[in-house]
């Protein structure tokens, strides 16, 4: 075995009770600029800084979040459609200026607006609800998955059609819910609930989606439904808020080169145990079928970092 000098030891010993002491009980410092920004010309565009991701807006109705990484320097690297942007900031007592990927002068705001807010829906608790409704509510339903998945077939669906579906869709589930609450398989069936689950997936409506996650949890824990609807329905609200998905069921395009890529994992190691939980296969069984189906590669996308040159 090597030996080592008394000297050696105490000197290295000396070095790392330092760094230590330094780290101990100490998280890394926020930059000063995190919080809430709105540009001084333009009052609907509103930034957030905070750990783990930026909230952008240009207007009440496009609010967008995510990654992000950020330095004490100033600099920000930010994940926006599959690609990796920078952004950065200096400041000047109560405004900041950005460059990059996003440009303007910004003061400082006192609360976040209410229409950037994530608070979950509040969901009504599930009570009894007459044969009739249940049966109105039911052929509604299979009406408007159908439309849901109508607008969405063939090669090139039309977006503006798209969205004045999920708009409509999203509306009317979010008014049936606060009436009866989640309609969960138990009361309504297990092709209700599912149905509900592909509007909601569909609605961009992220309080919404947070909202229902657990109770469809709850169905999925007594076997009513499938597993799948959990991990796609909680992946993708994780990516809309600009957070890592946990089951890798989110696959995005890449508008710059056409690639196709497994949005953020939040651990690549655990990824098939959390699958494997929710009854689904491994990963890259799911992957291949994906791949199958649209004759291409599927790649993986890395997590925002800061590039010091």
């Amino acid at each position: 075995m090597r030996q080592f000098s008394r000297i050696s030891v105490i000197c290295a010993l000396s070095v790392f009770l330092s760094i230590l002491s330094a780290a101990e009980g100490k998280a890394p410092a926020e930059p000063r600029y995190f919080g809430v920004w709105q540009e001084v010309n333009a009052p609907e565009d509103v930034v957030v800084f905070e750990p783990g991701r930026i909230r952008l807006a240009s207007s009440a109705k496009t609010p967008a979040y995510c990654m992000a990484a950020y330095d004490q320097k100033g600099n920000i690297a930010l994940c926006i459609s599959g690609q990796q942007s920078n952004i950065r900031v200096a400041t000047r007592g109560d405004t900041i200026t950005l460059t990059g990927a996003k440009a303007g002068t910004y003061r400082r705001l006192r609360s976040l607006p209410a229409w950037m807010d994530l608070t979950p829906l509040a969901i009504p608790a599930a009570g009894p609800v007459a044969e009739p409704r249940i049966r109105e509510i039911a052929a509604e339903a299979a009406k408007r998955r159908k439309a849901d998945q109508a607008v969405r077939s063939g090669r090139d669906p039309a977006a503006e059609a798209m969205q004045r579906t999920d708009a409509d869709n999203a509306s009317w589930a979010k008014r049936v819910i606060l009436e009866v609450g989640w309609p969960d398989a138990a009361r309504f069936g297990s092709d209700v609930a599912l149905s509900f689950f592909l509007v909601i997936q569909h609605s961009g409506d992220i309080p919404l989606m947070l909202g229902v996650l657990p109770l469809i949890a709850a169905d999925v824990k007594s076997g009513a439904v499938d597993g799948q609807q959990f991990a796609m329905l909680f992946d993708r609200t994780q990516m809309y808020t600009g957070r890592p998905q946990r089951f890798g069921s989110q696959i995005v395009g890449r508008p710059t080169d056409g690639a196709v890529l497994v949005y953020v994992l939040e651990d690549a190691k655990t990824v098939d145990q959390s699958r494997s939980e929710l009854g689904l296969g491994p990963l890259a069984e799911y992957l291949g079928t994906v791949e199958a189906t649209i004759g291409k590669k599927v790649g993986f996308m890395e997590r925002p970092v800061i590039k010091v040159r």
